[in-house]
């Protein structure tokens, strides 16, 4: 069959494959050129892909001794926008990603970059994504004399903050790209004067706006609502005291918020926030993740809320929670969700347990224990999240090395996909296996495959082979021990008791006495022609398709 002869977007998944990153410079965008000579289909299929994106990537100076605010010049700016116009493709270009790295001082950067826009085009409309990313070689040096006087939310003092004059900056960069839906800001802000830069910049679309994606600094009286805004994700930085400056929250449907520890939300714009109640009538899908650290704290932007409505949701994951959030204790949260994410300890999942949601599509959980943790509890805690009657399609469980659980633990449970960190003798992997019904994928990392453990199997004679009740269609096991032979024996072993396995992995058996057990009892036990083994020797095959080359 011919590439050709595949339906446009399979070809255009192709051509992104192919050309991967689209490269900042001339000469490396030039080497894509030979797949738009290929023929017409193919060129018409890659255009897009190939001229999507404009890059500006901006070098200062940085050798010691220049001056500390050098003069931004055209030998230091590397971009795609020559080509771009050689070949007239610039109404192709939907994106524009612009990086500046300076010593101190963005702003003649962005201005020679504006101003090369500006020489191209009198207005790009076609572009419609927005990537932003600041560095400094250096601590950003701030200057006395461009200072505003500043209060903080929640606090009566003032400060003095350096801010730029980027007014006429702002109003040049909305005149050439008009149509920004989708803004990112990459990175993390390093100073006071880059957020001066992205706030204003935002603002200037704030009526457009549907996808922002930056860390925000608090604006409270120059705070423009995103009327149109539907995703919104937040990097917050440690120790800050923020609010969602920028959130019409009416309108959102996604809302991501990162490192949201040791925030405070004082107040929203508009409706959203009233009388303590904070409203997400369209939100379908919240992250919440808290920073990775030993003590997490457990106060965040909603400590202080008693009541935030999310009739909508449908997909919620917590991240690194610590015993309490917030979210699960105030919100109003529909019955009935589709997808349920957790990583955290013991309280938060307690609390999930304990809160509104009552039957879940797909859950997935990792239980942060310590060795000191009730395992009662922690057992109780288990068959509760996991009873048939609340999760209804998919269960996913990650068991961590100190967590002592039997299988007896996990009897009935709706577990469909588990990670096994607990030392497992190969009895114990078969009882595991037996115990859990609706298994579906299995990664055991922690085998220990002993020749007397193996031996202590169930009879391995094909005749009196039983199969497993789980319709298990991947498994992984990741070997302790160094004996190979046992190793390959269990596994061996395994695959015969497992008829819907697909596909399997391990760390220790090697191709060779796999491919002799399975063309040895392929014709008893047909389905091991159909599995697609990945072992240790870097060998993967399907013996089927082996067979026949």
């Amino acid at each position: 069959m011919s590439l050709l002869n595949l339906a446009d977007d399979v070809l255009t998944s192709t051509c992104q494959y192919a050309v991967g990153v689209p490269p900042a410079t001339n000469n490396a965008v030039k080497n894509q050129l030979p797949l738009l000579s290929t023929c017409q289909k193919l060129r018409q299929v890659a255009e897009p892909v190939v001229y999507k994106k404009a890059y500006f990537n901006y070098a200062g100076a940085m050798q010691a001794g220049e001056d500390m605010d050098p003069k931004a010049t055209l030998d230091r700016l590397s971009t795609n926008i020559d080509l771009l116009e050689e070949t007239k493709m610039l109404d192709m270009v939907t994106a524009v990603h612009i990086s500046v790295s300076v010593k101190t001082h963005p702003i003649s950067a962005l201005e020679l970059i504006r101003d090369r826009i500006r020489e191209a085009v009198k207005s790009w409309e076609s572009v419609t994504e927005l990537s932003l990313l600041i560095t400094y070689q250096q601590e950003p040096y701030l200057t006395a004399h461009h200072s505003l006087k500043v209060r903080p939310i929640g606090s009566q003092r003032t400060l003095n903050r350096y801010v730029s004059p980027f007014k006429p900056l702002v109003a040049g960069f909305n005149e050439l790209l008009p149509n920004i839906t989708r803004m990112q800001v990459q990175g993390s802000s390093q100073c006071m004067y880059e957020d001066e830069w992205y706030h204003d910049l935002a603002g200037s679309y704030a009526a457009q706006l549907q996808h922002l994606s930056r860390p925000l600094l608090i604006h409270a009286d120059e705070c423009k609502p995103l009327t149109a805004l539907t995703s919104l994700s937040l990097g917050f930085q440690e120790y800050a005291h923020y609010q969602l400056v920028h959130a019409a929250a009416p309108t959102l449907q996604k809302l991501e918020l990162r490192n949201i520890a040791c925030t405070v939300m004082d107040s929203l714009p508009g409706s959203a926030y009233t009388s303590k109640k904070l409203g997400f009538p369209e939100l379908r899908s919240l992250l919440l993740e808290y920073p990775r650290a030993p003590n997490v704290f457990e106060v965040d932007m909603f400590t202080d809320l008693p009541d935030i409505l999310m009739p909508q949701l449908q997909t919620l994951r917590i991240l690194y929670g610590g015993n309490y959030c917030p979210v699960l204790a105030h919100a109003k949260l529909p019955r009935h969700m589709q997808k349920v994410e957790v990583i955290g300890q013991f309280g938060v999942l307690e609390q999930l347990s304990k809160s509104r949601i009552k039957l879940i599509d797909e859950l997935r959980t990792t239980a942060m224990l310590r060795p000191n943790d009730n395992l009662p509890k922690s057992r109780r805690l288990l068959q509760t999240l996991y009873d048939p009657s609340r999760v209804t399609q998919h269960g996913g469980l990650r068991l961590d090395s100190t967590l002592a659980l039997g299988t007896a633990d996990l009897h009935g449970l709706m577990l469909t996909h588990v990670q096994v960190g607990m030392e497992l003798t190969p009895t114990m992997l078969v009882v595991f296996l037996d115990t859990l019904k609706a298994l579906v994928h299995v990664n055991f990392t922690n085998v220990r495959s002993e020749e007397s453990e193996v031996k202590s199997l169930p009879s391995d004679d094909p005749a009196n082979i039983e199969p497993l009740e789980a319709p298990l269609r991947a498994m992984t096991i990741r070997y302790n021990s160094v004996g190979d032979v046992p190793s390959a024996k269990l596994l061996n072993y395994l695959v015969l008791r497992l008829p819907r396995l697909q596909s399997v992995s391990t760390n220790k058996v090697s191709s060779e006495p796999v491919k002799k057990h399975v063309e040895l009892l392929a014709s008893k036990f047909p389905h091991l022609c159909d599995i697609c083994f990945n072992l240790a020797d870097g060998s993967n095959f399907i013996f089927k398709e082996s067979a026949t080359s």
